[in-house]
């Protein structure tokens, strides 16, 4: 579960850039989200990405992450990248990548004006 990210002393934005996260879309026509590693030659920790409207209003939409063999396996599972999968991309949204960082490891990546909530700035003298 480590592999997601690098400890860096830098922005948050930028250790989340670097995971290789990308969408894809299955020929079943499920949106799944996975890390890609091209020299296996498959996608790991893969989740489908479910939507849900709200009734109330109708132009609120919430998104789930869930694992692609829920609720048999809790577990996010490896696809192999061959002729099941229609397209891929990598997901830039800085707020897809933490809530997927959540899903698949169960730890919270908070964005930098969380952070700077609870830190104090250091005056050196």
């Amino acid at each position: 579960m480590t592999e997601l990210l690098t400890v860096s002393k830098s922005d948050s934005n930028t250790t989340l850039n670097e995971v290789n996260l990308i969408a894809f879309k299955l020929i079943s026509g499920e949106l799944c989200l996975g890390i890609l590693n091209e020299e296996e030659g498959e996608i790991k920790k893969c989740v489908k990405v479910e939507f849900g409207v709200n009734l109330q209003n109708p132009q609120q939409i919430h998104i789930a992450l869930v694992p692609l063999l829920f609720p048999a396996s809790t577990e996010p599972i490896s696809v192999k990248l061959d002729d099941k999968i229609v397209a891929y991309d990598k997901v830039s949204n800085p707020e897809l990548v933490r809530e997927y960082i959540k899903v698949t490891s169960n730890l919270a990546v908070p964005d930098t004006q969380e952070v700077q909530k609870f830190t104090k700035p250091t005056v050196l003298s």
